[in-house]
């Protein structure tokens, strides 16, 4: 619901305003988990997860997913290790299925105003299936250190990713 209504935003607000927050949201997490050595490792006490902050959690997501996107995966990646006590592996896989439905959601808003390259789309859908095959195969195999190791790169070059944007 909240990715639809992130979504319906884009018309409204200058993506260029959100850059320099994501920015510093993914710097403040990955110095996070690169101070906690042991973070997203062991999963020590899962956190039964309250309707508020789950609430709050999925849907400030689940906005930010609608509106802007890209980081997602890895705000709730971070978020399902910090506030729901998952291990990265297991985190990783949930928030594939978060970001399914939040970027499902999306889509609902953006097909109807004619605002999707459709070929492009599916090609890259496609693209990703295979890709994700690939990924889920090595996080198994490698397990909470390879998935840790693999957020950490990856939210490293979307840090530069979005810095060069920003300059």
């Amino acid at each position: 619901m909240f990715s639809i209504v992130g979504a319906a935003f884009v018309a409204w607000v200058p993506v260029e305003l959100v850059r320099p927050v994501v920015f510093v949201l993914l710097l403040l997490v990955v110095t996070y988990v690169m101070r906690q050595p042991d973070f997203g490792l062991m999963s020590p006490a899962y956190i039964h997860p309250s309707r508020l902050r789950s609430l709050f959690v999925g849907g400030g997501l689940g906005f930010y997913d609608g509106f802007f996107g890209p980081g997602t995966g890895s705000f709730l990646l971070f978020c399902f290790v910090r506030f729901f006590g998952m291990g990265f592996l297991e985190a990783s896989g949930s928030a594939k299925v978060v970001n399914l439905f939040t970027n499902a959601a999306a889509l609902v808003y953006f097909l109807p105003s004619g605002n999707v390259l459709l070929a492009l789309a599916l090609l890259m859908a496609i693209a990703n299936v295979l890709g994700a095959q690939l990924g889920a195969q090595a996080a198994l195999r490698g397990g909470n250190i390879w998935v840790r190791r693999a957020f950490l790169g990856i939210s490293i070059a979307l840090i530069l990713r979005v810095g060069m944007d920003l300059v």
